[in-house]
């Protein structure tokens, strides 16, 4: 598998899990920004509104760019968005960040399944990375179950075994 791909699926990885493992969260997020689990559980919403919205913007905005460099400049958006995640000192805060993380979602996987048909062999081109579809089930069941709460706090910060 060429190298590219590694990378392509590592990156549908970390959306995958962005996009999913705030379910886990929900009661901790709740607690420490002082909102209902259902103001929470509109950060799941905020996240899907953001890929509406960012999928269309960001592909008619980078349509010239050359893929690679497209893919590059979506996951500094990515990057950029989790961490004002993790420093997000509010609800509002968190959920722009949420958003802004969001955008580069829907483009990611459209030029990224594009790339990825483009680095195998013809006769595989149907089926280049399962793991880099935006289906992929590996985050599901890998890391957003748990949320990653019982080791750390969702903001990062060591748990403090409340």
């Amino acid at each position: 598998m060429p190298l590219a791909l590694y990378a392509l699926t590592a990156g549908a990885f970390g959306i995958g899990v962005t996009e999913f493992v705030i379910m886990g969260l929900l009661l901790d997020v709740g607690s420490d920004l002082h909102v209902s689990i259902a103001a929470a559980g509109l950060l799941i919403s905020g996240y899907a509104l953001g890929v509406v919205a960012g999928a269309p913007l960001l592909t008619a905005v980078t349509a010239r760019l050359p893929r690679k460099t497209t893919l590059v400049a979506l996951m500094v958006i990515f990057t950029l968005g989790n961490g004002l995640c993790a420093l997000a000192p509010s609800y509002g805060w968190l959920m722009a960040a949420r958003i802004i993380t969001a955008f580069a979602h829907g483009t990611f996987f459209g030029v990224g399944s594009v790339v990825a048909t483009g680095l195998v062999a013809p006769q595989r081109q149907a089926r280049p990375s399962p793991s880099c579809s935006p289906a992929s089930p590996s985050p599901i069941f890998s890391v957003c179950p748990w949320g990653l709460g019982s080791v750390m706090q969702w903001d990062g910060a060591p748990h403090s075994g409340r």
